[in-house]
């Protein structure tokens, strides 16, 4: 009965076979014992049950050792579980992904405030909005950009001149500074001294590492120094 409950099934015929041996072998020391020396019957009784009881303890002691290490295994695939359970439940807040709320609106089929998961892309937000409108003008919006709570998004219409005041990313041209965080790369090179090459670098580090948190951070991308930087601050906000 303790041996189905703890062992296998090539386990039990491992330990049968050895028991079959072992018993065997004994059986045959006893025989030989009893016929080399000419015991009397007592003594015959006394020496098949000691030996019995022998074969009875050992089994016995190796089906609990076997017992004990199968408690000892299930206990620590246990402990090993709960261990994980609680790394995760540890993990910083700073690890989850937050939602965000975004204001949609401009050319999309239902302009509104939608509620994405973090570091959603405008192509995320486009399509909680309905999806795009006939006469929305996709070559001024960048449909990778990521974006950041409390964004104002406006989509464009073909056509459309002065959809940067309606928006909050103006161009340098109109005299009015560029957001750098929702900029595409037309309005980017509209500023001076930000030729194609910077504006894509811009672009990427965005991509990559998400909203700017101060204008400063410009500093951080590749090819812009200390005298770039002066020369294109004040035409940029976030």
């Amino acid at each position: 009965m303790i041996w189905n409950s703890i062992l296998s099934t090539e386990e039990k015929k491992i330990m049968k076979k050895k028991f079959n041996y072992c018993f065997k072998r004994i059986s045959d020391k006893i025989k030989d014992f009893i016929f080399r020396y000419n015991l009397g019957e007592h003594k015959k009784k006394i020496i098949v049950i000691t030996l019995l009881f022998c074969i009875v303890l050992t089994s016995f002691i190796i089906v609990h050792n076997k017992k004990e290490s199968a408690i000892t295994k299930a206990i620590s695939e246990k402990q090993g579980e709960k261990a994980n359970e609680n790394t995760k439940d540890d993990l910083p807040d700073e690890t989850k992904d937050e939602s965000i709320i975004v204001d949609i609106d401009g050319a999309v089929e239902k302009p509104t405030m939608v509620e994405l998961p973090g570091k959603s892309r405008l192509d995320d937000a486009i399509k909680a909005a309905g999806g795009l409108s006939k006469n929305a003008d996709t070559t001024k919006i960048n449909r990778a950009e990521v974006l950041r709570d409390g964004q104002k998004i406006y989509i464009p219409k073909k056509g459309e001149t002065n959809y940067e005041n309606k928006s909050g990313s103006v161009t340098g041209k109109s005299g009015k500074k560029v957001n750098i965080n929702s900029a595409t790369d037309d309005e980017l090179r509209t500023v001076k001294g930000i030729g194609p090459s910077m504006s894509e670098k811009i672009l990427n580090y965005r991509e990559k590492n998400g909203p700017f948190k101060k204008i400063e951070d410009l500093k951080k991308v590749d090819g812009i120094g200390e005298k770039t930087y002066e020369k294109i601050k004040n035409y940029l906000t976030i």
